[in-house]
């Protein structure tokens, strides 16, 4: 092979032709006499940006029980002490929580009324309808299974015991920059 003209690389492109041997490299156009210069490249980013896809959430499907527990021989006044009322709510939510399958923090005293005490409260079963359904059966045909540690106050009636599922909107976490 035969090398055409040696001199230093030029900024156009070569042409390879075929000559007399079987492959030479000729310069298909002038050579360039001084060095060329190229724009400077833009600096780099810290990390690659990526947009953020955009999911619509679907909405959740949360079940609550509302229930209405009148306790019949508990006097409204016990609740004036403090103590007395913390400990009735905490063992309300706990006989709730155990029955109902759920954690105490699904479980709100939502009053504490006279009439009696009747105790209105939520309790939220996330999307599960099946074992609200079960519980509020269980509420409202045997109170006195459902509140074992507060027996002692008398007869238990249950005068509502609703499943209401209701649709809320989930939150979502909002898309963050690359570290």
């Amino acid at each position: 092979t035969a090398l055409v003209n040696a001199s230093p690389p030029t900024a156009s492109p070569t042409a390879l032709v075929n000559a007399s041997s079987p492959t030479a490299l000729v310069n298909a156009s002038s050579p360039t006499d001084s060095p060329t210069s190229a724009s400077p490249t833009a600096a780099p980013t810290a990390s690659p940006t990526v947009s953020p896809t955009t999911v619509s959430p679907t909405p959740l499907v949360v079940v609550s029980v509302y229930a209405n527990v009148t306790f019949s021989t508990l006097d409204i006044g016990s609740f004036d002490n403090a103590t007395f009322n913390s400990t009735f709510t905490a063992n309300y939510k706990s006989d709730v929580s155990l029955s109902a399958g759920v954690s105490t923090s699904a479980v709100t005293v939502v009053s504490i009324q006279a009439s009696s005490v009747t105790v209105a409260s939520i309790i939220e079963f996330g999307t599960n309808s099946a074992r609200a359904t079960d519980f509020s059966t269980k509420i409202s045909n045997l109170p006195v299974d459902v509140f074992t540690s507060l027996k002692i106050y008398g007869t238990i009636a249950v005068t509502t015991a609703v499943v209401d599922p209701f649709t809320t909107s989930p939150t979502t976490a909002s898309p963050t920059a690359a570290p």
